[in-house]
């Protein structure tokens, strides 16, 4: 078909033809209008220039349980005259007599069945020519919005108030180390203010003693890194007092990246001032245990020194009027009096070694030479009670860093159990190796054994298998502590009337110093 004839058919559809088409159109844009006004989640009310309902969605009838009869034809400020106060009547007539779009935020006020509702409403004027024709006012629900930020609110006032009265310091640091929160009791132990608003931060190596900056900065790099830290520091307050803690680290994530570090740091001062006091102790017990021995091992070179002195004034008295002899005699019994005398010197010295109270510092340790002293100091006591110490040590140990006295008090304390536990006649052995990078060292007797649930407390602080008065209960545990603080375990394995294996596993670090413990 040409377009002049395409003109021509058009133009023979007659005009009611075509209003009948118009018609049409305006019927299905109006029902899906009604459509659509009937699936959203909002509230819909259409209203003539006097407030009367013309019209509400479902959302209406449903959400606030009113019967379309109850609605429809009444004026919306007689059915609800508290909107007066709200401020709606006011909005509305602006709308009608200004032909502005009007918006209420937030407006409280009680439903039918008294429920306090939030909603926020918009009313648009509706328009027909040039003449206002009525409002369709939108009503968005925000009851359960608001209710949902005041929960939040809550629960973030309550967690703030539990951050800040923790018994802990609770920090964040971003991902350069700088602090990001500090909270209260942080604040109060160290002395330092913080404010969340300040742009210079404090970074957190200010705050450190400088022994312990290297350590806490690869604790804080692993933490960036996605792996939580534990370790003990020493921090500095305003004062200058030191404050011992125990941190714990653990990456802060914002989805797949990790945006800095959460800590918290426990005051642990008066525990470790604790510790040191109880390490003093259970040195004392042992010297206790230690003293009979030592007394009669010292007996023995006294009473060569005194019999000795004894010929020394008899050969004076004997040899007066003979200088040329007396001589030769003087020397003799003086080499020994002096021989006699460093004998004493060693025992003593050993046990003062052990006994004094000394700062604690990770050295070199030759582990063998070290269990050879400890095995000294209980000579006499294996001699006199007919037992036995065998020692199977590497000739040319590993490198070792660590503190020798504690070190030496864990293998005294093990060894001590060890003799209590066997009988006259039974062995101890000792036994050093290596594997994989650790130190291992059985501390193995033949004695009585330790049952199995007594095994499951043998690390707790003043439990013990000995008879009342023979021992404190605390040589284990804190033999558990200190191998624990060198990054080691201990652990046992016994068998009630064949013996027991205490094993002690500690790190050997070659090439560089442990971390100070």
């Amino acid at each position: 078909m040409t377009v002049e004839k395409q003109r021509k058919s058009r133009a023979r559809v007659s005009p009611g033809r075509r209003r009948i088409r118009s018609r049409s159109s305006t019927k299905w844009i109006e029902a899906m209008f009604e459509s659509f006004i009937d699936s959203i989640d909002v509230g819909v009310f259409v209203l003539d220039t006097a407030g009367t309902i013309n019209r509400v969605n479902r959302f209406i009838l449903e959400h606030y349980r009113w019967e379309l009869s109850e609605l429809i034809g009444k004026n919306i400020f007689e059915l609800m005259p508290d909107l007066l106060a709200l401020g709606v009547q006011k909005g509305f007539k602006e709308i009608v007599g200004l032909r502005l779009t009007r918006e209420l935020m937030n407006i409280e006020r009680e439903d039918r069945q008294g429920a306090r509702v939030v909603f926020n409403l918009k009313g648009i004027p509706i328009v027909e020519g040039n003449e206002v024709r009525g409002v369709l006012a939108v009503m968005n629900d925000i009851t359960e919005k608001r209710a949902l930020e005041s929960q939040v609110a809550e629960t973030e006032e309550y967690l703030r108030s539990l951050i800040d009265n923790a018994n802990d310091i609770i920090y964040t640091l971003d991902r350069e180390g700088y602090i990001t929160f500090l909270n209260k009791m942080g604040q109060k132990i160290t002395g330092y203010s913080f404010d969340s608003g300040a742009e210079i931060r404090g970074h957190y190596s200010e705050y450190v003693v400088k022994k312990d900056v290297q350590k806490n900065e690869k604790k804080f790099h692993e933490a960036i890194e996605g792996k939580p830290q534990r370790f003990e520091s020493e921090i500095v307050s305003v004062d200058g007092r030191h404050v011992n803690v125990l941190i714990n680290i653990t990456p802060i994530r914002k989805g797949e990246k990790i945006v800095g570090v959460l800590g918290i740091a426990r005051d642990v001062t008066e525990r470790k001032q604790m510790e040191a006091q109880l390490l003093q102790a259970s040195k004392m017990a042992a010297i206790g245990e230690l003293a009979a021995g030592v007394a009669h091992e010292i007996n023995n070179p006294v009473g060569i020194i005194s019999g000795a002195a004894e010929q020394l004034q008899f050969v004076i008295d004997h040899y007066r009027d003979r200088p040329e002899e007396l001589m030769g005699k003087l020397s003799q019994h003086l080499d020994v009096i002096r021989e006699q005398a460093v004998r004493c010197k060693k025992i003593t010295q050993g046990l003062l070694n052990f006994a004094r109270k000394t700062e604690l510092r990770a050295s070199e340790v030759n582990v063998t030479r070290l269990l050879q002293e400890t095995v000294a100091l209980v000579e006499n006591r294996t001699n006199s009670e007919h037992k036995r110490i065998e020692t199977h040590m590497p000739s040319d140990p590993p490198k070792f860093y660590s503190d020798p006295h504690l070190l030496e008090q864990v293998f005294l304390n093990l060894v001590n159990n060890a003799l209590d536990a066997v009988k006259e006649g039974g062995t101890v052995i000792v036994k050093g190796r290596t594997e994989n990078n650790w130190l291992i060292m059985d501390f193995i007797d033949d004695g009585i054994g330790i049952s199995d649930e007594a095994q499951k407390k043998i690390f707790d602080p003043f439990f013990t298998t000995k008879p009342i008065g023979k021992g404190t209960g605390l040589g284990l545990s804190i033999c558990f502590g200190i191998v624990q603080r060198m990054s080691g375990t201990i652990s046992v394995d016994s068998k009630p009337g064949v013996g027991t294996t205490f094993t002690v596993r500690l790190p050997v670090e070659r090439g560089r110093r442990l971390e100070t413990m």
